[in-house]
């Protein structure tokens, strides 16, 4: 793809930057960009949320027991940026936790994916038809992206479909 979603995370990082990454998709990759780790919360399923609030909660996380469909366990205007890699994401959720002038960063698995299907993603699941979504829930899109990449051989070649969405929440909450 033409962008490392990793570093474009990193660009949003501040020393007092509060993030929250949700769901368990990433969270090596978060930890490795070196954020202070009393500014990192995570909201994950009930198994990893244990097993990470033993390994990192001692040492600043916040973690916090979340399933998908649920309001995120953050209470509204509380984060300065969200991080939500190729999971589901709520943007009424996502639009509360957030601050005003906070930040929405997402990739996703689009549905020409050859995985769609396993993945439950419908067809129309891409930049075009999810822009227009995140401009009706109040968010401003500063980036939008989407990439095509044949991967495997032979017999076994797959297409990789996948977008990425920058989204800041206005000044005015």
């Amino acid at each position: 793809m033409r962008w490392d979603f990793w570093q474009r995370a990193r660009a949003f990082l501040r020393p007092e930057t509060r993030v929250l990454l949700v769901g368990r998709e990433g969270l090596e990759d978060l930890l490795a960009l070196g954020h202070p780790l009393c500014l990192l919360a995570l909201a994950l399923p009930a198994g990893d949320c244990l097993r990470e609030e033993k390994r990192l909660g001692p040492l600043g996380v916040e973690v916090r027991p979340w399933n998908g469909g649920e309001p995120l366990p953050f209470d509204g205007q509380s984060l300065d940026l969200v991080l939500q890699y190729r999971q589901p994401y709520d943007l009424g959720e996502i639009r509360r936790v957030l601050k005003p002038g906070g930040f929405f960063l997402t990739e996703q698995a689009g549905g020409a994916d050859s995985r769609a299907g396993e993945l439950g993603l419908p067809g129309d699941y891409n930049l075009e038809n999810q822009k227009p979504l995140f401009y009706e829930a109040g968010f401003r899109v500063v980036y939008g992206d989407q990439g095509y990449e044949a991967a495997g051989r032979d017999r076994k070649r797959e297409l990789h479909h996948r977008f990425m969405i920058v989204a800041g929440k206005g000044r005015k909450g």
